[in-house]
């Protein structure tokens, strides 16, 4: 799309008798290379051939612009008029810019490179949200157009994404996610002037996010998979239930946060939040086994747990060349093989908040907080009470014993 004018290739000839359409061509492949990827390079050149015509477009307003500051200042001048400096001002800087303007900058895809760039270079999320945030902007992107030209960005193709996105079949996390990555972005467009004006409705549109029932194994159940696991797949839902973990939780622990007894550590989600803590769980005896039986030989900052073939467990802290998230969960494999033979009610993200659900003791809350790596927030943070290693260690001896049915 170019100045909003939609322009359609067709990868076929134009057939005998076939009128010509106004923004249409015809690539005339043979059928083979009826694809996007054998019509990408003949499409390409089509598209060099007609920017050439844009960029002389370009050029011809940039003379205008320097006619039309000219005129206004002679006329005034011949009139014994005399401007206010600023005006005069004005109009040269306009010519000025439009001619140093570079025509890239002109076109969404420039824009887009660049909040890109920024939000990677700034180093505030990591690759998992980055890669969820490129999603929504290139999404928003293919939807204003290939090749479209920043001003199409307007009020109305904001409410269109925006109704275009509540109409398809996603989760209203992802609709939310979406519509707040694409504002940031176009308010991005607009402290950099590439837009003319602010768009008014971008306060407006809005996704109301439900909140689904929380969900929980059973103390049952979770008995059952603690009971029916073997192997690699073993260690990792014990420590899920031991120390309120996930499968990158278990995969990035050290040998220097062992010490025979606990585990003592912050949740790699939240170990460069200054008010995170850093929690010792004191491990269960069956969980002390399944570390020495598959505990890498090794010390510091080296991995305790690695594949039969020395690689990491979950690799999940680093983009692809295409700036993807490049994530490798081969736990996910092995719970899938578990759950063939033993099927169940929730997946095994579930496991570390079921965990914690069954915690009890005074400070009820703060102990599953805790338990749970997780910064107070909210409500919860108006009453959280650190609780000391020993009621916390006494809490997981229960955990142990409501879980294994015993206690």
């Amino acid at each position: 799309m170019v100045k909003g004018i939609r322009h359609v290739l067709l990868c076929r000839g134009r057939r005998d008798k076939e009128k010509v359409k106004e923004h249409t061509d015809w690539l005339d492949l043979p059928e083979g290379q009826w694809t996007k990827e054998g019509s990408r390079d003949t499409a390409n050149a089509w598209w060099d051939r007609h920017l050439s015509r844009i960029l002389i477009e370009d050029i011809e307003s940039h003379e205008e612009a320097k006619a039309i500051a000219g005129i206004v200042t002679d006329s005034a001048k011949h009139l014994g008029l005399s401007l206010d400096s600023s005006v005069t001002a004005e109009l040269i800087d306009n010519s000025d810019r439009i001619g140093r303007a570079s025509p890239k900058t002109k076109f969404l895809s420039h824009w887009q490179k660049e909040f890109l760039d920024s939000k990677k270079s700034d180093k505030q999320r990591g690759p998992g949200r980055f890669d969820n945030l490129k999603r929504s902007i290139d999404r928003f992107a293919a939807f204003i157009g290939g090749g479209a030209r920043v001003e199409a960005v307007t009020e109305s193709a904001y409410q269109k994404f925006y109704d275009q996105l509540m109409a398809g079949d996603f989760s209203d996390y992802f609709r939310r996610d979406t519509m707040r990555d694409v504002k940031t972005f176009i308010a991005f467009l607009w402290q950099q002037r590439a837009l003319n004006e602010e768009l008014r409705n971008l306060d407006t549109v809005k996704v109301k996010v439900v909140d689904p029932a929380v969900q929980h194994f059973t103390a049952d159940e979770l008995r059952e998979i603690l009971t029916n696991a073997t192997g690699p797949v073993r260690l990792f839902v014990w420590l899920f239930a031991n120390c309120g973990m996930r499968q990158k939780d278990v995969s990035s622990i050290t040998h220097s946060m062992f010490d025979g007894k606990y585990l003592t550590r912050k949740r790699g989600k939240t170990q460069d939040h200054a008010r995170a803590p850093r929690v010792s769980h004191l491990l269960w005896p069956e969980t002390l086994k399944l570390i020495a039986e598959h505990r890498t030989v090794g010390k510091g900052s080296e991995l305790m747990f690695l594949q039969p073939n020395g690689k990491p467990w979950v690799l999940d802290d680093d983009l692809n060349e295409n700036d993807r998230r490049r994530r490798d969960d081969n736990f996910a494999e092995l719970w899938r093989d578990f759950t063939k033979e033993h099927p169940q009610r929730l997946p095994a993200k579930y496991i570390r908040g079921s965990a914690a659900n069954l915690i009890t003791g005074n400070n009820q809350i703060s102990l599953q907080v805790k338990f749970l790596g997780d910064v107070a927030s909210g409500v919860i943070l108006k009453h959280y009470v650190d609780p000391p290693q020993a009621e916390l260690d006494k809490a997981l001896t229960r955990l142990r014993k409501s879980i294994l049915g015993n206690g």
